[in-house]
């Protein structure tokens, strides 16, 4: 009687060893389980993270610069005619040219902003840029701080974004579009900000020239013709002409 017992006790022992074991190794599955799924969730939320704030910067015309240089102050009266605003940037690339909210004097009395001013009575057609406002900010790209045609030049007001390709490049720099010969009395600056972005060169595809359709000629379209035709008669020779049918077949 007490080895029975014994024995049935060691059997229950067992049996519930076996189970504190199967159930600890389905907790352990279902807490590497629940890991597994929440980081899943949390790598799933950083993509779509990536993907809106991606999406919201392209929207809203925000670019990863790998470049940006702050606080440049171009003055309206500089030592010559241009401020060096950038050292060097090569093409293909992004330049954004940002201007504050600042006022500078373009003559005795007159002031405006980085776009310029529409209501001057001065004529832009003798400023250095004859397209843009008098006293609007205009950039160069290339050249030299003593000349005006030996680079790119144009207006960048406000902001300017621009891109350039691969054949350009320089330095930058701005100043303000006015007479060379009135520059004596202008006063003021403004701060500007430059962005730069180098680009991959996409090439142009090689254009692709539209190949003819073919037209038959005349000449082939009867060589064809007198072909069959001479087909059609050496079978009729060979196996003879189908016989006709009679009238009472045809009625």
């Amino acid at each position: 009687m007490y080895i029975l017992r014994s024995r049935f006790t060691d059997h229950k022992g067992c049996a519930g060893r076996a189970g504190r074991s199967r159930r600890a190794q389905n907790h352990y599955a279902w807490s590497v389980a629940s890991c597994c799924q929440q980081s899943k969730r949390e790598e799933v939320r950083a993509d779509t993270d990536r993907l809106e704030s991606a999406r919201h910067s392209q929207d809203h015309g925000v670019y990863c610069w790998s470049d940006t240089k702050e606080d440049i102050e171009i003055k309206a009266k500089p030592e010559g005619i241009w401020t060096l605003a950038y050292d060097y940037v090569k093409g293909p690339a992004l330049i954004q040219i940002e201007a504050d909210d600042g006022e500078w004097q373009y003559a005795s009395g007159k002031k405006c902003k980085a776009d310029g001013d529409l209501t001057s009575m001065l004529s832009s057609q003798e400023t250095m840029l004859a397209s843009a406002p008098v006293g609007a900010l205009i950039a160069k790209i290339g050249g030299s701080t003593a000349g005006i045609a030996d680079g790119r030049l144009f207006v960048a007001g406000k902001r300017y974004l621009l891109q350039i390709d691969q054949d350009t490049g320089g330095l930058i720099f701005l100043t303000m579009n006015d007479q060379l010969s009135g520059m004596q009395n202008n006063d003021g600056s403004i701060k500007v900000t430059i962005s730069i972005k180098p680009v991959t060169n996409v090439p142009a595809s090689p254009a692709v020239s539209a190949v003819p359709a073919v037209q038959p000629s005349t000449s082939s379209s009867s060589t064809l013709a007198r072909s069959a035709r001479s087909r059609i008669r050496s079978s009729r020779r060979t196996w003879g002409r189908p016989p006709r049918a009679s009238a009472s077949a045809r009625r």
